[in-house]
């Protein structure tokens, strides 16, 4: 485990951007640089139906979702890290690619991550705090101009978007 997370973009980028603006969210909650968060385009087959997709409309569908899903991950890895190092503290931060004790000592996310324990706490949390919804000028990277997520694959065509499949 290198420290990434993987983001299946629930929507089809069409250009619009929404692979880099949820990409954005994601880092965001879960406190990881962009490049930490390896997004996967689904084969259409796999996501939801939709009218269309244009716009922002995708990042005003999908903002508050991801984010959600995003921080509930990162606060199931702090409930873990907590029992795991068995700290008996609320007192954890969410700091950039893990946690920080009261004390300073710093736990990555990859020494916390494991599938079954993950499975294990998976619950319903209330009043989480979303970070990328802080405001202007408290985001790391919500709302920040940002280099787009797969650039150079797009600007050097090997991107492929709908327009460029031909069916027999």
């Amino acid at each position: 485990i290198d420290g990434s997370a993987q983001f299946f973009l629930p929507r089809a980028e069409m250009g619009q951007g929404i692979s880099t603006g949820l990409s954005q969210i994601v880092a965001e909650e879960l406190n990881l640089t962009l490049d930490k968060v390896d997004c996967h385009y689904q084969n259409t087959s796999k996501i939801a139906p939709c009218q269309m997709t244009v716009g922002s409309q995708s990042m005003e569908n999908y903002f508050e979702l991801t984010a959600l899903a995003a921080a509930r991950l990162r606060e199931v890895l702090k409930r873990i890290a907590r029992k795991k190092f068995s700290l008996h503290t609320d007192n954890l931060s969410s700091v950039l690619n893990g946690f920080e004790t009261e004390t300073g000592k710093f736990i990555p996310y990859t020494s916390v991550v494991e599938e079954k324990l993950i499975e294990d706490e998976a619950l319903e949390f209330e009043d989480i705090e979303l970070f990328s919804k802080a405001g202007p000028g408290k985001t790391r990277l919500v709302g920040q101009r940002t280099e787009p997520v797969k650039i150079d694959d797009i600007i050097t065509g090997k991107e492929i978007y709908s327009r460029d499949v031909v069916l027999p």
